[in-house]
Formats: structure tokens, sequence, C-alpha cells
């Protein structure tokens, strides 16, 4: 036979295979399509009897004896569902109905062995549910390789305050990387005032690494105790023009006159971001000692500096708008400043 031959006969063959392999993926569908929507059909289903239940008095045992092994692992799938839509005393019910169904159970065996995206989900779950199997279950995850994970279930840890310590935060997410996340900013805002003195510690440490420096700092401001303030005026000196505008930031938030001693030296930084954000909590403050500083800085050679400069002055009242107004005269940098900004707020109080 030779090789026309071959590449015929083959081409018949593949002629009247491709139709059949068409008829099997046509037919896997059909059925995948089915077994979905009587998945989704039995999942609305269990959902609203769970949620009559609530309203009433709860489950009887004779109805969870019903239940088959199938709803039982679907009501697992469904944890998350459920209990964003109750708030309460039925999301404590519910919690309570959850884990005599084995919830608790199937959660931890997804953590520990499912894909990435079961283990996030379990993490989310099991914030929910307050034991030491689940808090066992969600440290050892933070072990995980997958850092996306290892961040779901610090985050859970924190829902459920059992955080160890911001040091093994530090450790099992690995902050020093330099890694930067609004997630991770949020984690740690979130550990409370409870974590503040491990945060101040760990702040001021001269080895600190920057970005864990950042972390903290940040944390601090949004947290919004106001005993943080010290330790932050402290580091408004640091060398890492970072920390130092974290720091200025932070302040602003906290807005407590103490910052003002350190804002003559942020308004002088010779780091633009330093200088924006020093402004910008000059105005948080009311320093009106800054007022000869944020002048100067109006004529900036950053647009930032000078916008947050004329902000800063213009939420003084009327000693930063009088300075606004006369520098609006001049036709300098700094004159169109004070321009754009008055016309900007004159516009939204009209």
């Amino acid at each position: 036979m030779d090789i026309l031959s071959i590449i015929w006969i083959s081409s018949l063959v593949m002629a009247g295979i491709t139709p059949l392999f068409m008829l099997i993926l046509v037919v896997n569908r059909i059925i995948g399509d089915r077994i979905q929507r009587r998945r989704k059909l039995r999942s609305d289903e269990l959902i609203t009897r769970i949620l009559i239940f609530l309203d009433d008095e709860g489950p009887d045992d004779a109805y969870l004896r019903s239940l088959r092994g199938r709803d039982r692992r679907l009501l697992g799938d469904l944890v998350g569902d459920l209990l964003r839509l109750v708030r309460g005393d039925n999301r404590s019910k519910l919690v309570g109905l959850l884990r005599r169904l084995g919830a608790v159970e199937r959660q931890i065996v997804g953590l520990r062995t499912g894909n990435k995206r079961r283990k996030i989900a379990a993490c989310a779950n099991l914030a929910y549910f307050d034991d030491d199997r689940v808090t066992q279950a969600l440290l050892t995850a933070l072990d995980d390789d997958d850092f996306d994970v290892r961040m779901s279930a610090a985050r859970a840890l924190a829902d459920l305050d059992k955080v160890p310590s911001i040091q093994v935060l530090i450790d099992k997410l690995d902050i020093r990387s330099g890694f930067r996340s609004k997630a991770l900013s949020n984690l740690f805002r979130d550990l409370g005032q409870a974590a503040l003195p491990e945060l101040m510690l760990v702040a001021s440490r001269p080895e600190a690494n920057e970005q864990v420096k950042i972390l903290a700092i940040s944390a601090m401001g949004r947290i919004g105790d106001l005993a943080a303030v010290d330790v932050l005026v402290q580091l408004a000196h640091d060398s890492s023009l970072d920390v130092r505008a974290a720091v200025f930031r932070s302040l602003a938030m906290l807005s407590h006159p103490s910052a003002a001693e350190v804002l003559n030296e942020g308004l002088r930084d010779p780091a633009w971001q330093v200088r924006t954000q020093a402004a910008g909590c000059a105005g948080r403050i009311g320093a009106i000692s800054a007022i000869p500083l944020l002048m100067r800085l109006l004529g900036d050679d950053v647009w930032w500096v000078r916008y947050r400069a004329g902000e800063a002055l213009y939420a003084m009242d009327e000693p930063g708008t009088e300075m606004l107004r006369a520098a609006a005269r001049e036709k300098t940098l700094a004159g169109e400043t004070a321009t754009l900004i008055l016309a900007e707020n004159e516009l939204d109080a009209a």
C-alpha cells in the first residue's frame, strides 16, 4: 500500500470518527446542563427550606435525618451563600445547623485537599465557625504554597480574632518581599486596637523591613487610636521617603495637634511625596503655624505638592483663604495654584 492510499484511508477514518466525537460532546453537554439545572433547583429548594425553618423554630431532627449525603454535600458548598443571606440571631441558628450537618468538617477537608479556588472559599466560610479545629486548620493553611490561600487564611483568622501575632503574619505572608496589596493593608488595619502595641513595636524597630514598617504605620493611622501619635512623630525622621510619607498620611488620619512638631520638617522634605503628605496633614490638623511654609509650597515644582498645599490653606478657613486670595492676584505659579483652589472650592460651595 503506497503512501497516498494510507493518507486516503486515514482521511476516511477521521471523517467517520469526527461525527462520533461531536455526538459525544453534544450528549455530554446536554447531560451536564441537566445535572447543573437539577443541582440549581435542589440548591434553591434547600436554601428556601432552611430560611423558612430559621424564621420559625428551626429544622427538626426528622428533617435533618431526611437529608441525603448528596444534599449534605450540596449544603456544604452553599455555606458561604447561606451565611451571607442572614444576620443576627438567624445567623447564629444557621451556624449551629451547619455544624450539625457536618459543614465544618467538609470545609476543613476542602481547605486541606481542594484546589486553590476551593481552599480560598473554605477559608472564607470557616471564618464563621469559631472553634479550635477551625483555628488549627487555618493556622496550618498559613503554610500553603499559594500566597492567595495564605492570605485568605490570615483574613479568616483576623475575622475570628485568632491571629497569633503580627510577626507570624510577617513571616507567613512574606511581607518583606516588597509585595503590596490593598488586601494586605486592610488585613493589618482590621487587626484592631488590640494589635496596636505590637504594630507600634514592629514599626519602631530600627532593623525592620521598609515594607513591614509601611504596613504597620498605615494600620496605626487607620485604626484611629491616638496612642500611636508619639510613635508616628518619632518615625517622621526615618531615612526612607516612603516611610516618612506613610507617617504623615497616618498623622493626617489621626488629626492630632502633636503632629505639628514635625510638620515643618515634612513640609521642607527633599522628597516631593513627603511634602505632599505633610501638606495634607497640615490641612487636616489646622496647623496655622504652617501657613508660611504652605504659601511657599504653592509655588513648588511638583503639581501635587502645590495642589495639596492650596487645599491645606483653604481648609484653615479665613487665615488660609486670605493668603490664597492674596496669592491669586499675582501672575506666578503660586498665583495660578491659588486661583485654581479658590475657583474649585467656590464652585463646590455654589
